[in-house]
């Protein structure tokens, strides 16, 4: 195992811990399992026993501070070797609705597989907001004309009244898991099929999902959005919130 940053193409994990424990490890090992099958012909040489493990020895060895979460990024290359790294702990302690409500605005870019976790899709969406901040802006809105681009590593919820939209993709996700499940045990109605331009200018609300838990946006271009159901949501979410 590596514990330095990946080089060069990789799939990726980014995992949340609280307490120096790993939440849903069975899940992600999952998700990079199906990818690394369908791009590599392989499998992660790890078990979730292994990972949650390895996490527990890697924490103790760096010491991160205990009250904040603190990302786990688990990668694989095509040659099947893994890392695992973390961060410094964030200011949050929880899976939450982040104090950050960016500014976005729709990019127009090539989006490399981003039904993939991998490090092209990444780097994608790193220039998409750089690109945004030359237009005033904080966050990069990827799409191909009218569609949003389904990024399994950073899943778009739309929320209008009491029914949730997203991608297919998103039920996939760890995070979109935990907002799908969330958002079902309050009484919403989920809907799962191609985001589109005309989806994002209707909705009432809209969070972009990572790790941490939820960013929701402030506008969209001209679009101005609230956030209460979010704020709800993510209530639930941290009721319901187990390793």
């Amino acid at each position: 195992v590596k514990e330095h940053p990946a080089e060069g193409l990789y799939l990726s994990q980014e995992m949340l811990s609280l307490g120096h424990i790993l939440y849903n490890a069975e899940r992600h090992i999952a998700l990079l399992n199906r990818s690394a099958e369908a791009l590599y012909g392989k499998r992660l040489p790890l078990s979730a026993d292994q990972l949650r493990k390895q996490t527990t020895t890697l924490l103790q060895r760096n010491n991160p501070s205990r009250r904040g979460s603190v990302r786990i990024t688990l990668t694989l290359n095509a040659s099947g070797e893994y890392g695992i790294r973390n961060d410094e702990a964030s200011i949050y302690d929880g899976f939450v609705m982040r104090s950050l409500s960016p500014k976005a605005t729709y990019i127009e870019i090539a989006a490399p597989m981003p039904q993939h976790p991998t490090s092209a899709m990444a780097h994608t969406r790193e220039l998409a907001d750089a690109l945004s901040r030359g237009k005033g802006c904080d966050k990069g809105i990827i799409a191909l004309g009218e569609s949003i681009v389904a990024d399994i590593a950073r899943p778009l919820v739309a929320l209008g009244g009491r029914t949730l939209l997203t991608h297919p993709s998103t039920c996939e996700s760890v995070e979109g898991r935990r907002i799908i499940e969330a958002a079902e045990a309050l009484g919403y109605t989920i809907r799962t099929r191609e985001v589109t331009r005309a989806d994002l200018a209707k909705a009432e609300e809209v969070m972009i999902l990572d790790w941490q838990g939820a960013l929701p946006l402030a506008r969209l271009e001209q679009r101005v959005y609230t956030h209460i159901s979010i704020e709800r949501i993510m209530i639930e979410v941290e009721k319901r919130l187990k390793p």
